[in-house]
C-alpha cells in the first residue's frame, strides 16, 4: 500500500484497507496486490489535489472597466475571490505566486494603467490534479 502512495507521489495521507476474510487464502503476494489495487482504486475514485501557493491581488477599477476586467480574468481562468462594490469596484483575485509580475503587467496593459493593484497575503490553495494512477508495487524480498 505504501508503495502505491510513493509511486503516485502522494503525501500527507493515511490509507486504510479492511479485508474481511471470505475463505479464500490469497497468500502474501495476493494480499499485496489486493491491497495495492484497493488503494489505487481509492485514489482514482477520490482524486488528487496539489497545494499551490497563491497571492491575493486586489484590483481597484472604475465601474466602466469592471465588465472588461471581469471578462478578461474569466477568459484567462483567474479565480475571482471577492468583489466589493463601493465608489470603485475592488476585485480580489487569486494568482499563483510565481506569476505575479506577468499578471500585474498584463492587467496594466489591458486597462491602460487605469487600475490600482495591491499584492496581498499569500495562501495555499488546493487545485485538482490528474494523472494516471499506478497500482505498481515492489515485490517482497
Amino acid at each position: 500500500m505504501l508503495e502505491v502512495l510513493k509511486n503516485n507521489q502522494v503525501h500527507n495521507v493515511v490509507a486504510i484497507v479492511t479485508r474481511y476474510f471470505g475463505g479464500v487464502k490469497l497468500g502474501a503476494g495476493g494480499l499485496i496486490r489486493a491491497y495495492a489495487g484497493t488503494v489505487a482504486d481509492g485514489i482514482a475514485e477520490v482524486g488528487l489535489v496539489e497545494l499551490v501557493k497563491q497571492q491575493e491581488v486586489q484590483l481597484t477599477v472604475d465601474y466602466s472597466q469592471f465588465e472588461t476586467i471581469k471578462y478578461w480574468l474569466e477568459q484567462h481562468e483567474y479565480q475571482i475571490l471577492a468583489v466589493d462594490y463601493a465608489t470603485e469596484v475592488v476585485l480580489t483575485v487569486g494568482v499563483e505566486a510565481d506569476a505575479i509580475t506577468a499578471f500585474t503587467q498584463a492587467i496594466e496593459n489591458q486597462l491602460a494603467g487605469k487600475v490600482t493593484i495591491v499584492v496581498g497575503a499569500e495562501r495555499m490553495v488546493e487545485r485538482p490534479y490528474s494523472r494516471n494512477i499506478s497500482a505498481k508495487t515492489t515485490s517482497l524480498k
